[in-house]
């Protein structure tokens, strides 16, 4: 996607001060991973310090939700198991019970 790649210039050349708000595209349910969100996600990675946390409007420090885990952990996820959903959503297989 064309954001992607303009948001990854603009982070490369550091030319605005990013927020800690970033990192709600790449550890929740903002867009799915893509070969243009992951290479965006690379050069921030590489550009800017990665938080614990990120505070959530009511100050608890969660990331989407998911007390307990970091903002790292939240990233490795969207990665990970997104992918993975939508390969069960697509390979989900009737019982033979219900095939006859």
């Amino acid at each position: 996607m064309e954001s992607f790649g303009l948001l990854g210039i603009i982070i490369q050349g550091n030319l605005l001060v990013m927020d800690r708000e970033l990192w709600k595209i790449f550890s929740g349910s903002a867009c799915k991973p893509s070969s243009s969100s992951a290479n965006c996600l690379a050069l921030a990675i590489t550009a800017l310090e990665v938080p614990e946390t990120l505070k959530v409007g009511d100050g608890q420090n969660n990331c989407e939700g998911n007390t307990g885990h970091t903002l790292k952990e939240a990233i490795m996820k969207w990665i990970l198991f997104c992918r993975l959903e939508e390969d069960m959503e697509e390979n989900v297989e009737l019982p033979s019970l219900l095939t006859r």
